[in-house]
């Protein structure tokens, strides 16, 4: 069974009067499986009702039909929860630099 959350990020949107960045808040509404593998909606939203609104009525969705599917022209995978059955199968492997990467390959530590 899904799950579905809204992340907030903050994105680049200007200079403050002092030359300081300043950021504005974006929200993304996450799906999330039992075993912690995660997808976010390709719709991000700058307003957090118009983004509850949207949420709430994915949620609704799904909760009537608990065998739908994500479909990927709406949903990409992204990193798993930490700590999760998925994030264990995957690792940290995703933050590694390609450096780091082919040196741990090289010295044995982890399989190409």
């Amino acid at each position: 069974m899904l799950t579905f959350h809204l992340r907030e990020d903050y994105i680049p949107d200007g200079f403050t009067e002092d030359g300081s960045t300043y950021a504005r808040p974006v929200y993304t509404l996450i799906a999330e499986d039992d075993t912690g593998a995660r997808w976010a909606h390709f719709n991000v939203f700058d307003d957090d009702e118009r983004a509850d609104q949207f949420a709430k009525a994915v949620t609704a969705r799904f909760e009537e039909n608990p065998h739908k599917v994500l479909e990927p022209k709406y949903w990409s995978h992204i990193d798993p929860c930490y700590g999760s059955k998925a994030h264990q199968k995957v690792g940290d492997r995703h933050l590694m630099t390609e450096d780091e990467l082919e040196h741990n390959i090289k010295a044995g530590h982890m399989t190409p």
